[in-house]
């Protein structure tokens, strides 16, 4: 029996998935077309990371996707508003919010519960006022970045750790982050999560060395992330304090989305505490996605290797300086 509306709605159907892959492969071959461009150009000259991170990281198969400051010659091939929008609709879903009962801690979920434990650790460790003199990094990670940080990933009871390093990562050759979120499953298995960079506020000033840390985290995301089988890693950069959480995925097999799902402004002194308040429901968000969307194994024992594998730094040509001011800004 033929159901009325039930062929014309099959058919509407299918066309609109047929168009919704169209559109998927046209954006592909896109970025295929902006990547090629790329890595010619950094095997013929190489590039400025004060005005061309974009196009590092691109020639590594990394396309970074940050809102207001994008790559003019990306915007050319694609709709980078499109594309992180997705991302974020995805990975940091709207529908998830802080319930009110969480100022009441006999009533608070676990992840509510958490988020009470940011607030809880800056009221412990931020000064009462703002300090003048410059803060280094290690009183700047202390006091500061690990109070939100750690109630985030820093889940002892499901196995998962964040770990603040000053030794490299074993599950990298060259690259030393200041900390990684790891799994420990066993006494001696020990899976990497994320990675987590920091640089004190004085760091501003000389924005190229904050440009490489965020071409060495998405290189080695980018490697971690090939090792999961959901292709997806969350990585953390802190400059100052100011703090972006990036989802490193895949959009294809060969082509990797660095993309900016949240950034704030860390409080400088307990007065300022309460400006956090309007990212409650961004944290409960970003700690469901390390929760459950982060995996905690390996699909294979050892990272894939690439043909063109070599440290993205070599690619890196500093010394041809540009005179114009930069068009990329981390913070």
């Amino acid at each position: 029996m033929i159901v009325p509306g039930a062929s014309s709605f099959s058919s509407s159907s299918t066309t609109g998935a047929s168009s919704s892959t169209a559109a998927a492969s046209s954006i592909e071959e896109k970025l295929n077309s902006y990547i090629k461009s790329c890595k010619d150009k950094s095997r013929k000259h190489g590039f400025n990371l004060r005005t061309q991170v974009h196009k590092e990281l691109a020639s590594q198969s990394i396309i970074l996707i940050k809102e207001g400051q994008v790559c003019p010659e990306l915007v050319k091939h694609v709709d980078t508003e499109y594309l992180v929008n997705n991302i974020r609709a995805e990975s940091m879903t709207k529908d998830v919010t802080v319930d009110n009962m969480m100022y009441l801690s006999l009533f608070a979920s676990k992840e509510d519960r958490n988020i009470t434990e940011i607030f809880a650790n800056l009221i412990t460790k931020l000064p009462k006022f703002e300090r003048l003199p410059p803060v280094g990094e290690m009183e700047l990670t202390v006091n500061f970045l690990d109070p939100i940080l750690s109630p985030i990933f820093h889940c002892p009871d499901n196995s998962k750790h964040l770990m603040w390093l000053n030794r490299k990562d074993e599950n990298t050759a060259i690259f030393r982050p200041n900390a990684t979120t790891v799994a420990i499953q066993q006494k001696a298995d020990t899976v990497t999560l994320g990675y987590v960079e920091v640089k004190p506020p004085d760091f501003e000033s000389n924005p190229e060395l904050a440009f490489m840390d965020l071409v060495r985290l998405g290189t080695f995301s980018r490697r971690l992330m090939l090792r999961k089988n959901n292709r997806k890693v969350l990585v953390v950069q802190c400059i100052g304090y100011h703090m972006m959480f990036y989802l490193v995925s895949a959009f294809t097999e060969e082509i990797t989305q660095l993309a900016e799902i949240l950034s704030i402004d860390v409080p400088k002194e307990i007065g300022q505490i309460g400006c956090l308040l309007q990212k409650v429901d961004d944290f409960k968000r970003l700690f469901l996605l390390y929760e459950h969307q982060i995996e905690t194994r390996y699909k294979i024992l050892r990272a894939l290797e690439e043909e063109d594998a070599a440290p993205s730094i070599d690619a890196i040509n500093p010394k041809r300086r540009k005179q114009k001011i930069p068009s990329f800004s981390l913070v």
